[in-house]
């Protein structure tokens, strides 16, 4: 957060230019959040005598300096030793993923599903390329980019995958798909979680439709891990179920 502040203050010495700063964290009101952690920043080297007065207005005005909200939806799970083996046999060299000294596996390939969107708020005071000329990109104002985020993580993906998740690496599966499309009763309870339980209660964003959200999921065939699941469950069991429950109090 210090090198990208040092960037803005650079930036704001030669000339006070306007930007826009795209958060593409996977979390709600990310602008919002990376906005915070900025100013925060930014008061914090005011009060140390690094920076003056007319930058902390600088950064603060987002007419000038810009947080656009995003929301990302597009599962890419750890690279499939299945998928480079089969890459091999058909004369690829070299396919199999690399564990990082960090522990993240890299791969000359990506494993994903293929839908994927990508809402952007459409803040950009230095103007922008034309984003939504990109495969599932759409542009739209903070309000239509939160209700999107909300129709994904708390009714139509994400409690599907936290209700069944888990029951999944108990039963043994190793591919959320794969429990889907082989197991009746792990299929009836996620539909039952998404049409019955899930699209009654939906946000609408109006750019995208929850009915073919959720479809979408149920034709899913990525290779995304159940394993995967349980380990953020606990972290995220408020935005995906309580939340909801607790605005129809």
């Amino acid at each position: 957060m210090a090198v990208l502040v040092a960037m803005l203050y650079e930036r704001y010495k030669a000339g006070e230019y306007p930007i826009a700063l795209v958060s593409m964290d996977n979390c709600s009101q990310n602008g919002a959040k990376l906005r915070e952690s900025v100013l925060t920043m930014t008061e914090e080297w005011k009060k140390a005598g690094f920076v003056d007065d007319g930058f902390i207005s600088y950064v603060s005005d987002e007419k000038v300096v810009a947080f656009p909200w995003t929301m990302i939806d597009k599962i890419t799970p750890r690279p499939s030793e299945q998928i480079a083996a089969d890459l091999e046999k058909l004369g690829v060299e070299s396919m199999q993923p690399v564990i990082t000294s960090k522990k993240t596996y890299i791969a000359p390939f990506v494993n994903a599903e293929k839908p994927q969107y990508l809402v952007i708020e459409d803040s950009f005071p230095n103007g922008r390329p034309a984003l939504e000329k990109g495969f599932g990109v759409y542009m739209a104002d903070r309000n239509t980019v939160n209700l999107s985020e909300r129709m994904k993580v708390t009714v139509c993906l994400n409690p599907v995958h936290s209700a069944t998740g888990p029951l999944g690496v108990v039963l043994g599966y190793d591919l959320f798909a794969h429990m889907l499309n082989t197991n009746e009763d792990m299929m009836k309870m996620a539909r039952m979680v998404a049409y019955s339980e899930g699209l009654p209660v939906a946000a609408d964003p109006g750019i995208l439709s929850p009915q073919a959200f959720v479809d979408e999921l149920f034709n899913d065939r990525s290779q995304m891990n159940t394993l995967a699941i349980p380990t953020f469950v606990l972290l995220w069991m408020y935005p995906r179920w309580l939340e909801s429950v607790l605005e129809r109090l």
